[in-house]
């Protein structure tokens, strides 16, 4: 979307969406993942269930970035051109759904600025969109703080375990069935095991302590607090026993009438994370596979 003279047409009087985000990661690190064609792959405009088709990325000013994803039978492509890249500060590009060849269709901004903050950053996102799409605003602040999320995931990936899965009910029914403990008690661990809840204080800083028994009769004693309990949408807790110690963040998203949920444990290092990777990304999936026959049980 460019005039006869190379001008791009963007919003006279915009419609400014605002989303911030803390990371751990230090600033270079988030900002280079802006730029990377193997990082964007897994992270920018990347939905549940997506596959994607191609991603080419000219990291100067004026360079041009495509990130095309497959969502069924539509191929959602997303079109960038770089206005400014100053690592690891500040990045401004163009932003279109389509090519950019139309000049009577305006595109948007979207601009990035990053702060140190301490060993990580505070980054802030600015989509500046026409107004006439001002009923689409919600839609796109959420989609900027998925999006987000991701990134902080990937900045993050040396420490972090993440398993995701589509579950075909409202995302109310699936966080019902961990915020009810007697539905979490019938379906939380690996296969083959059973749990006991000794207490399960569902508010920030209450206690969630239970007894996991395992298929060859060890019992493993689990103790976590929540951080964030966002109805129906979030739930952020911290493991404390018996061994591993470590975050897990819980997303319940709307996705076209289904649930998009995601799973991210967050470890302390990179060395503790790696030495139960493989268990635990298998364990997840099996956990998931208890769920999804709990909430059929549900409906």
């Amino acid at each position: 979307m460019v005039t006869k003279n190379n001008v791009p047409k963007t919003p006279v009087d915009p419609l400014v969406i605002v989303v911030k985000r803390q990371f751990s990661a230090p600033p270079k690190r988030v900002f280079d993942a802006w730029l990377n064609a193997e990082s964007l792959g897994r992270w920018l405009f990347a939905t549940p269930g997506g596959v994607m088709k191609r991603i080419d990325v000219d990291p100067r000013v004026g360079g041009q970035f495509v990130v095309a994803e497959q969502r069924g039978d539509v191929l959602a492509e997303h079109h960038g051109r770089y206005e400014v890249i100053d690592r690891p500060r500040q990045l401004v590009f163009l932003f279109s759904v389509t090519a950019f060849k139309d000049p009577e269709e305006a595109v948007s901004r979207v601009s990035i600025e990053i702060v140190p903050d301490g060993a990580g950053c505070e980054l802030r996102l600015t989509h500046e969109i026409d107004r006439k799409w001002a009923e689409y605003a919600g839609r796109t602040r959420d989609g900027w703080t998925m999006i987000l999320e991701n990134l902080d995931s990937v900045a993050e990936s040396d420490r972090e375990v993440v398993n995701q899965r589509i579950f075909d009910v409202a995302h109310e029914k699936v966080f019902q069935a961990f915020s009810d403990p007697t539905l979490l008690a019938s379906w939380w661990g690996p296969n083959g095991f059973t749990n006991t809840i000794q207490e399960f204080d569902f508010r920030p800083g209450g206690k969630w302590v239970l007894t996991m028994h395992g298929p060859n009769g060890v019992d493993f004693e689990n103790e976590s607090v929540f951080r964030e309990v966002i109805v129906p949408e979030r739930i952020v807790f911290t493991h404390l026993e018996p061994v591993h110690r470590f975050d897990m963040t819980m997303n319940f998203r709307e996705w076209s009438g289904q649930t998009a949920l995601t799973w991210r444990m967050r470890f302390d290092a990179a060395d503790e994370c790696e030495k139960v990777r493989s268990f635990v990304e298998v364990a997840n999936e099996r956990n998931f596979d208890r769920l999804a026959e709990c909430i059929h049980k549900m409906v």
